[in-house]
């Protein structure tokens, strides 16, 4: 099980363009997940993410709400060095903005696969 936490505070000691606000740092972020075995081979991974309101540009002037988004991830291992995951990003199909007028797509599947090259070379040399 992971969890992180971040409370960020700032302050603008002087600014020679009369920038009052950092543009898109939250004020708090928050990100957690849980990794469950139903079976040794089979991890199913939840997670979530909060990121807190954070101005849109550097005069303040603007504001960008702040969001929550649920993530899951199911991953396999298929011998002793290949695994394989598949999971969906954004499950509630959240509708949300990193940068300014620039909305992000909904909900979406990743898949992956990966094989671990180095415990293959160590198995060659164990020969």
């Amino acid at each position: 099980m992971g969890l992180a936490f971040s409370l960020n505070e700032y302050k603008i000691y002087h600014s020679e363009n009369d920038i009052t606000a950092i543009a898109y740092y939250p004020e708090i972020t928050f990100n957690s997940y849980m990794v469950v075995h139903p079976i040794k081979a089979i991890a199913i991974i939840p997670r979530f993410e909060y990121l807190g309101s954070r101005y849109a540009n550097t005069e303040a002037s603007a504001v960008l709400e702040g969001y929550s988004l649920v993530h899951l991830k199911v991953s396999a291992d298929i011998g002793k060095y290949i695994s394989v995951s598949a999971g969906i990003e954004n499950i509630l199909d959240t509708l949300y903005e990193i940068k300014q007028y620039f909305p992000m797509e909904g909900g979406h599947l990743l898949f992956r696969w990966r094989r671990n090259i180095k415990q293959l070379i160590m198995r060659d040399k164990d020969v």
